[in-house]
């Protein structure tokens, strides 16, 4: 039991820092501010940076697919506009965003301070 405590306290702290130090927005509609996980609306998907990738390179098999517009980013609140899609993808399930960011300290930890411009990959919001 308390080993799943610890695995769920990391987690958590975990998820919270893959967002690479971007902070929850305003939705332009609206006068509330936006707290929910930073999200791209992709083709009216949500895609969320839920797994901790963070590379200094684009992962072979991957093009460029052209740069999200404010709408697309709007409740991610990121630096950063090109995006990357898998090669010959007929439904996208994961991408990559050019973007500023911290720089990984450990398999589950981000150093927000320490900003730099990497690739981070953007995962489709399980339904």
């Amino acid at each position: 039991m308390k080993k799943r405590i610890v695995f769920v306290i990391s987690t958590v702290c975990a998820l919270s820092l893959v967002w690479c130090g971007i902070r929850a927005t305003h939705h332009a509609n609206t006068e509330h501010p936006y707290a929910g996980t930073p999200k791209i609306v992709l083709d009216g998907q949500n895609y969320l940076a839920k797994e901790l990738v963070i590379v200094n390179e684009l992962p072979e098999g991957y093009s460029y697919a052209g740069e999200l517009t404010d709408q697309e980013k709007e409740f991610a609140d990121i630096n950063g506009k090109k995006y990357y899609l898998p090669d010959g993808a007929e439904s996208i399930e994961y991408f990559y965003v050019y973007q500023e960011c911290g720089t990984p300290v450990s398999e589950h930890l981000v150093d927000s301070a320490k900003r730099q411009w990497a690739y981070v990959k953007w995962s489709l919001e399980p339904s």
